[in-house]
């Protein structure tokens, strides 16, 4: 039984032992970098694409603002038209509504041109001015308002035009291949200080032995 103790003391202790887990640490140091090296690869290659994803999110953000803006022009201008058109149909209900009136006043016997006759015509007309100009007013305010949104769209479309710029150029800049080559040389030079380590190791562990 103290033979068969004293025997597996000795193969504990024994050089080659020691040089084998060393030779196993180094294996496992290597698979370590060439894994690490390949997530890294990935990881950056992930990366990127989700850069060039938010960046074509962003182009179709800029798009859709762009169309916004148009279409916001194109209501403003529609607008200020339809309100020349109130206009022009009012101006022309009120012309024959104060060429009615007239006619008949003449057709009574009355002066159109004097006294309360022409008062009446001058009222019908300072109300079709002050109709005309709140006609005109509500339209260039309408279409103010509808151009102030179209200069928010175009604002946005700029920005997210530059966002979508910034975010296609970091995803450019983001090469799996240097990562994964980073990480390897990273791994390497680990690789490389425990192979020095292991080799002092060796070294003493001979010494110790001779």
């Amino acid at each position: 039984m103290a033979t068969s103790s004293g025997g597996l003391w000795n193969w504990l202790d024994s050089p080659d032992l020691t040089k084998g887990i060393s030779n196993a640490s180094s294996i496992l140091s290597v698979s370590g970098a060439i894994t690490g090296a390949i997530g890294s690869f990935y990881a950056a290659q992930s990366q990127a694409i989700a850069l060039k994803s938010q960046a074509k999110t962003m182009q179709f953000q800029q798009r859709i603002a762009e169309i916004n803006a148009r279409g916001a022009e194109f209501g403003a201008q529609q607008t200020l038209l339809a309100g020349e058109r109130a206009i022009g149909s009012y101006t022309m209900r009120a012309g024959q509504q104060k060429a009615g009136s007239q006619a008949s006043m003449a057709a009574r016997g009355i002066d159109v041109g004097t006294g309360s006759a022409a008062q009446v015509h001058a009222s019908m007309d300072l109300v079709k001015q002050i109709d005309v100009i709140n006609i005109n007013a509500n339209a260039v305010r309408q279409s103010e308002a509808q151009r102030i949104q179209a200069s928010n769209y175009k604002v946005q479309a700029t920005m997210a035009g530059v966002s979508a710029s910034n975010l296609q150029a970091t995803a450019s800049s983001v090469s799996p291949w240097a990562a994964g080559f980073t990480s390897l040389l990273g791994g390497a030079t680990a690789v490389a200080q425990s192979w020095a380590n292991s080799s002092r190791m060796d070294n003493y562990i001979a010494r110790q032995a001779s």
